[in-house]
């Protein structure tokens, strides 16, 4: 029976996480903690029907907040570990000028919004629950953390059009700091069991990645579990896509149209 922490759980892949776990039988997954910076009724209602899942108060931006929430989950699994960590919160600013005209003349570098909030949320946020959770994750039987990232955070890829045409360079750069700090907690723990992946779940119909998205949230943490569940530390220090059936050549992604057919889901491993 493995736990699972989930920050970010109040909306998008976070609560697809949530409602996905809840989902599985209790002789796989145990605890599921919740942790958001407020109860929203989504989860109010998981935790009215499955006493497994938890909410936790947390504000990844807040140090002070982070340790709270470490400290009340080690007190709920009562001497256990906590066997994967996902760090999900994340925030992105869009030019919107730009978005929405492309062929506008807009220096987006010199503008660049967000920046500093960015660096905050998907950066030091999960430096932050990293090092206050990783006791628990130390004392478990799995020892998973995964920071969920994008390929917009792949530098060899960022000239590619279909990562190049979208105008949000702070998400961009923070995303490629978050694979930096992935990389650096993999080799300073893989003699110690542990995996730290950088995992990229798909462009999923969130806040972030907009209707246009090719997936839905549902599926984007399917496909991930089926990854941080793969046994052993295949994965420690990599930067996994995750493999969607029906999207696994150029051929079948094309046939779902639209912005669809430049996205392969195909479990491959990102090029940093």
């Amino acid at each position: 029976m493995a736990s699972f922490l989930i920050t970010g759980a109040s909306r998008g892949l976070g609560l697809a996480f949530v409602k996905e776990l809840a989902s599985r039988k209790s002789s796989e997954v145990s605890n599921i903690f919740a942790g958001a910076r407020s109860n929203v009724p989504a989860l109010q209602e998981l935790s009215k029907t499955d006493p497994r899942v938890q909410f936790v108060k947390l504000d990844v931006t807040n140090p002070e907040s982070v340790k709270e929430a470490a400290a009340q989950v080690e007190k709920k699994l009562e001497g256990k570990g906590l066997d994967v960590l996902i760090n999900n919160a994340a925030v992105c600013h869009y030019d919107m000028q730009k978005m929405s005209n492309p062929t506008l003349e807009k220096d987006i570098m010199r503008e660049m919004t967000g920046l500093e909030e960015e660096f905050q949320v998907n950066v030091l946020g999960v430096q932050y629950t990293t090092r206050e959770f990783l006791p628990l994750v130390e004392k478990s039987e799995l020892k998973k953390v995964v920071n969920i990232t994008s390929t917009f955070g792949s530098i060899s890829s960022a000239s590619d059009p279909a990562i190049a045409w979208s105008p949000c360079p702070a998400y961009k750069i923070t995303k490629a700091a978050l694979n930096a700090l992935t990389v650096q907690y993999a080799l300073e723990y893989q003699n110690k069991g542990f995996s730290f992946i950088a995992l990229c779940p798909g462009w999923l119909k969130t806040d972030i990645g907009s209707q246009m998205a090719d997936l839905t949230t549902e599926e984007g943490a399917k496909a991930s579990l089926d990854i941080i569940l793969t046994p052993g530390q295949v994965y420690n220090g990599k930067f996994p896509m995750i493999k969607v059936k029906g999207w696994e050549t150029q051929e079948e992604a094309a046939s779902h149209g639209g912005y669809a057919g430049k996205n392969v889901y195909d479990g491959r491993n990102i090029p940093w």
